[in-house]
């Protein structure tokens, strides 16, 4: 009989603190870990071709094709269990602070990211800024949330409202790049451009302003110029592609394909 031999990755891994945490809550605990299991792990080891060789408690013994399929697996699950974490922390925030703006507006801001809950998050930011009309941060993500809707009018009034506020604001970059995305999606192109540069002054290495000045650039002709801010973006993030760009916190269709096919003319790849 021939000897049959295959190359492969083997993951081992367990949950950090899992004694303490049966310690302190064994019912929650198991819940959880059963949640995550369904959620976050299994699926991602079935997207990377991998296979649960054994389980022990809350350890897992794990086979992959490749090292590459393996590591990539690991990074996704620390991703969604990051992303996971995010949102309760969010929830937590804006469900014990709704009288506090900074909490309204950070946990807003994060649904809204890490949930995709816009509508959600504009009432937290909007009590906000009711609760304390000066607070610049609350008006900019106001005015990225309607961005967002399509709302590019009052994007662009809530907006001007935080740099006026705040001209000089340590997140002005914040301020300056939701103008961008306003003006791009309401077919200003020159004015987006000139608006993601201004960010790039405050904050070079911030993707989203990158993204404004390539999207804007190759919508408008300017080629060399979108492809120099590509160049930026693919330095934050060689791995970036039209496949996982992102996009999807737009409202409307037309913004959707109107950022892809910016990125596309960019030179950004499939």
């Amino acid at each position: 009989m021939t000897e049959q031999r295959r190359l492969a990755a083997i993951v081992s891994a367990d949950v950090a603190g899992y004694s303490r945490l049966m310690g302190r809550d064994e019912t929650g605990t198991l819940a959880a870990l059963k949640s995550l299991r369904q959620e976050v792990v299994d699926p991602a080891i079935a997207a990377h071709g991998g296979r649960i060789v054994k389980t022990t408690g809350d350890g897992l013994l794990l086979e992959f094709p490749s090292v590459v399929n393996a590591v990539r697996c690991a990074v996704e699950m620390h991703r969604e269990r990051e992303i996971t974490d995010g949102v309760a922390l969010a929830r937590r925030a804006v469900a014990f602070g709704m009288d506090d703006p900074i909490a309204l507006v950070t946990g807003g801001a994060a649904l809204a990211t890490l949930a995709g809950e816009l509508d959600s998050a504009i009432a937290y930011v909007d009590r906000a800024i009711v609760l304390n009309p000066n607070l610049a941060l609350a008006w900019s993500v106001s005015g990225w949330g309607r961005a967002y809707l399509s709302d590019h009018a009052n994007a662009i009034v809530r907006l001007e409202r935080a740099i006026r506020l705040s001209p000089f604001d340590l997140l002005a970059h914040h301020f300056y790049t939701g103008m961008g995305w306003a003006h791009l999606f309401a077919g200003r192109y020159d004015e987006a451009a000139s608006w993601a540069r201004k960010a790039a002054l405050e904050k070079p290495d911030w993707a989203p302003t990158a993204r404004v000045e390539a999207i804007a650039c190759a919508l408008s002709g300017r080629i060399v110029k979108a492809r120099e801010a590509l160049a930026r973006m693919r330095a934050l993030d060689p791995n970036l592609k039209l496949s996982n760009a992102g996009g999807k916190n737009w409202r409307r269709a037309e913004d959707r394909a109107l950022y892809i096919e910016g990125l596309r003319r960019a030179g950004l790849p499939e």
